[in-house]
């Protein structure tokens, strides 16, 4: 794992409830780039993406503890 992920991976839990486009807005890059790291961190099994039981249209995304 990359020092990138792994400091995405420390963001993404000090929040609950993140979508893609709420870390991009956090992060300040685009939702195609975070969208692309996000499946890169899934295809490991560091995340899931969930439906959101608010907005069935978004994830939500959740770190999977190891």
């Amino acid at each position: 794992m990359t020092n990138r992920q792994q400091e995405i991976l420390e963001a993404l839990r000090s929040k609950r409830n993140w979508t893609t486009s709420t870390f991009a807005k956090h992060l300040g890059i685009s939702v195609a780039a975070v969208s692309k790291m996000f499946s890169r961190l899934e295809g490991q099994g560091k995340i899931q993406r969930i439906i959101d039981p608010h907005d069935r249209r978004a994830r939500v995304i959740r770190v999977i503890q190891e």
